[in-house]
């Protein structure tokens, strides 16, 4: 990327190459750094070094708390201006030097045996590109979020695999990598879709060990009248096409895209707009119930 050269960053007192480097986007979310730290420091296995990612924050206190956490093992990036996940993650990945990259974000934890139980399964084959595990909730809401096996046919249908992913370097690099048009949303599913038309799969490990914290900032709990998730997904079929052909998918895809913004209008009083959408999605699947339901009632 153009601007990389324009990047500000702490050197580091070592060169030694870690087995995972640990990148931490990180955009006001400063108070959380500690316990998303001490999970990491808390590993069973402990070949890793963190770099988290200054996304150029304007509280006033993150820059500052980021340099706090500065160690031989946790390195500093700061960016001079705020681009987004996406942008963020794909800087930082050309300064990560260990064979596998944990993408973790700074409001985020990861089970002490994360990197145990997931790093063992990129033996699997040599096409393993990355390993993703269920999720566990805490914060503002607990339980548990289960994620299906790894499948690139239902990649095409539904969202497989998560953010919080141990990734090979290697897969990473040798893609396209994020897009910078995803940092509005689904910057994770154009990724995953990426890596597989690169050729990579993935492993699904059943267990709860990424942690992922729910609070009033959390990209899940932000509830705007604004139609970023649409886009993205119109994107993926775009910039998809020949996977969503692959597999026969586009037709479905799009019936659930345009009925979820259906919803959505519908659920801000936007109930002639919201008629429209699912009128669309019955254009794609005649046979969705609940796009008619939403044509008769608006909701």
């Amino acid at each position: 990327m153009e601007f990389v050269q324009a990047m500000t960053t702490q050197p580091s007192s070592t060169q030694r190459t870690p087995m995972v480097t640990v990148l931490i986007p990180c955009y006001n979310q400063g108070q959380f750094l500690e316990e998303c730290l001490a999970s990491l420091h808390a590993q069973t296995l402990s070949d890793w070094q963190a770099l988290i990612v200054n996304d150029a924050s304007t509280d006033g206190v993150t820059p500052a708390l980021c340099d706090q956490f500065a160690s031989e093992q946790v390195q500093i990036l700061h960016l001079p201006h705020n681009h987004g996940r996406a942008t963020a993650r794909q800087v930082a990945v050309q300064q990560a030097r260990g064979q596998y990259v944990l993408r973790l974000d700074a409001d985020d934890c990861v089970a002490p045996d994360y990197l145990q139980k997931t790093l063992p399964h990129f033996d699997d084959g040599p096409k393993i590109g990355f390993v993703y595990t269920d999720y566990r909730h805490f914060g503002t809401r607990t339980g548990l979020m289960k994620f299906e096996r790894w499948d690139e046919a239902t990649l095409y249908r539904r969202q497989v695999a998560p953010n919080g992913a141990l990734v090979r370097r290697e897969a990473w690099l040798g893609s396209r990598g994020h897009r910078d048009e995803y940092n509005i949303g689904n910057e994770d599913y154009d990724f995953w879709m990426t890596l597989a038309e690169a050729g990579w799969g993935g492993v699904h490990v059943a267990e709860p060990l990424y942690l992922y914290r729910n609070h009033s900032g959390s990209w899940t709990s932000q509830r705007v009248d604004d139609d970023r998730v649409f886009r993205s997904r119109m994107m993926l079929v775009e910039h998809h096409r020949e996977g969503f052909d692959k597999f026969s998918s586009v037709n479905g895809f799009l019936a659930d895209t345009w009925r979820d913004e259906g919803e959505r209008r519908a659920s801000f009083g936007r109930h002639t707009d919201a008629r429209t959408a699912f009128r669309t999605a019955l254009q794609y699947r005649p046979s969705d119930l609940r796009s008619r339901l939403g044509v008769w009632f608006g909701r």
